[in-house]
């Protein structure tokens, strides 16, 4: 391997995977939380809650950049697609 060398897997997605998937993100929490573009969704805040569960590399489909905020008490559709 050289230094800047990519080196890309060997399999995009899981067996069986779709291309993307929708999931539901509720806050919990008593203040806005925002989701930027490239955050995992497996590691998000302990307030934040997906559903179905997300698996762990998943993202949301936003371009570069983006983020999705989600305010306090409230539950959003987005739609997630894999790192």
């Amino acid at each position: 391997m050289r230094p800047g060398e990519i080196i890309p897997a060997a399999e995009r997605l899981p067996p069986g995977a779709p291309e993307r998937m929708t999931v539901w993100i509720a806050n919990t929490g008593a203040l806005p939380a925002s989701i930027g573009s490239h955050m995992p969704l497996s590691r998000l805040s302990a307030k934040l809650h997906c559903s179905p569960a997300p698996p762990a590399r998943a993202r949301l489909c936003l371009p570069a950049g983006a983020s999705l905020r989600v305010m306090p008490g409230t539950e959003i559709e987005a739609q997630a697609t894999w790192i």
